[in-house]
């Protein structure tokens, strides 16, 4: 029986493990309590609470342990860990250190991006401290981000040239780099296009939206879904050098994803790309809706199954006839202690919800976070806007205030819209 390590809890863990079990495998979890999610609650044959970030004791674990294979869910840190460890140990990974880069340093992203024709925002670049010259070149909008930073952190909307200077004090905080990328802050909904890569050859697994509840913050994104309208445009206007890019990058095998926004000129934007699975575990609504299993192709990896071109999934390049979601119930802006967590149970026997959820009554939470994640399959847009409105009656979650503190999502002429448009624009596939 081989014997796999799980590197980390976060994430896709729990579904990486559960996978590799059902193949007889067996599994060994490491890592410290995150949260409130603990190294025991992954479900492996075996688990030991330890230090990720000690590459040696994780190295002399897996030699005395005979372990064959390794792997990890979405933590970008646990990640450069096992790029170092199979290294060391001789075994696959399906991320090297030459292409991770392009998911942690944003200057060698946009630099790829540019060099492929992969369309980007207009950026600007300053010195520190920076020059009058140099912030008299701004045009607001802008965003300031840290360069080695994903999921928003250390990211800042600056309007007036005074927001500049603790933006980028704001970023270096949170980064271990001294430099901070400005780009022009686009003015639209986001978009991410998930690709598989097998033998350098990638293939576009699923395209979809991100919308916000309006009255929120735009990055508190509540429902990512299948159901879009800018396909057709991604296809012909990104897609093909976003193929270039993932070439040029020496990506050679596993998943990955491009985040996109549109703007106010109709075309589309490439932000940032993730050389894993996505946080908002849209691998499971994936695999039942657009029929590609994230989890099963990074597994084989993990365990020595190479796959070829003819491995890749053969999806149609339109969209799928059913409507996979993620449903994200944010934290409203306070911060506090969770007092009551009422409905999920009834929320999980609805048809086609899956729930990732961690909180508990006593769970610390701040502003702005995620509390939990609502996997939905649905057949129709009027089928999600109605599980959607029961999810929002049957859940409560209330601070020690007793204050319900979840942000509901319920701008359901926007989702009607996208569909509408999205049918339109996609009854001739590409």
């Amino acid at each position: 029986m081989k014997k796999q390590l799980m590197i980390g809890i976060c994430k896709g863990s729990k579904q990486l493990i559960d996978d590799a079990k059902s193949r007889e495998v067996y599994t060994i979890a490491v890592g410290l309590k995150t949260g409130d999610r603990t190294v025991s609650s992954l479900g492996a044959d075996e688990y030991i609470e330890m230090d990720t970030s000690n590459i040696e004791a994780l190295e002399q674990l897996c030699r005395q342990e005979k372990v064959e294979a390794i792997i990890c869910g979405i933590s970008t840190f646990n990640i450069g860990v096992c790029i170092e460890l199979s290294k060391r140990l001789g075994l696959p990974f399906y991320a090297t250190k030459s292409n991770w880069r392009y998911t942690i340093d944003k200057y060698a992203f946009k630099q790829l991006c540019r060099e492929t024709n992969v369309p980007v925002a207009k950026d600007y670049y300053v010195s520190d401290p920076p020059t009058e010259e140099e912030l008299n070149q701004i045009e607001f909008p802008v965003v300031v981000k840290a360069v080695d930073q994903s999921a928003n952190r250390g990211m800042s909307y600056c309007n007036e040239l005074q927001d500049i200077v603790p933006a980028c004090a704001y970023a270096k905080s949170v980064s271990n780099s001294t430099n901070v990328v400005i780009e022009k802050k686009l003015e639209g909904t986001e978009y991410t296009a998930h690709y598989a890569i097998a033998d350098g050859e990638p293939v576009l697994t699923n395209f979809c939206c991100m919308v916000s509840q309006p009255g929120y913050p735009g990055n508190c994104y509540s429902i990512t879904s299948t159901e879009t309208d800018r396909l057709s445009v991604y296809l012909q206007e990104v897609h093909p050098h976003i193929v270039d890019f993932i070439k040029k990058a020496g990506i050679r095998e596993g998943v990955c994803w491009f985040e996109l926004m549109a703007d106010s000129d109709g075309h589309l934007y490439v932000l940032e790309m993730g050389y894993r699975m996505s946080g908002d575990l849209f691998s499971i609504p994936m695999k039942q809706v657009c029929g590609f299993d994230e989890y099963k192709w990074l597994n084989d990896i993990s365990l020595g199954i190479k796959h070829t071109v003819n491995s890749l999934p053969r999806i149609p390049m339109k969209l799928p006839k059913r409507i996979g979601s993620s449903y994200i119930i944010w934290s409203n802006e306070k911060n506090g202690t969770i007092s009551r967590l009422d409905g999920l149970k009834e929320v999980e026997q609805l048809k086609g919800i899956t729930i990732d959820n961690i909180l508990h009554i006593g769970s610390v939470f701040h502003a702005y976070q995620y509390l939990v994640v609502i996997l939905i399959e649905s057949d129709t847009i009027e089928e999600l806007i109605e599980q959607i409105g029961q999810i929002n009656q049957l859940v409560k979650i209330e601070d020690e205030h007793g204050e319900n503190i979840a942000i509901y999502y319920d701008d359901f002429a926007a989702l009607r819209r996208m569909s509408h448009d999205g049918r339109l624009a996609n009854q001739i596939a590409i």
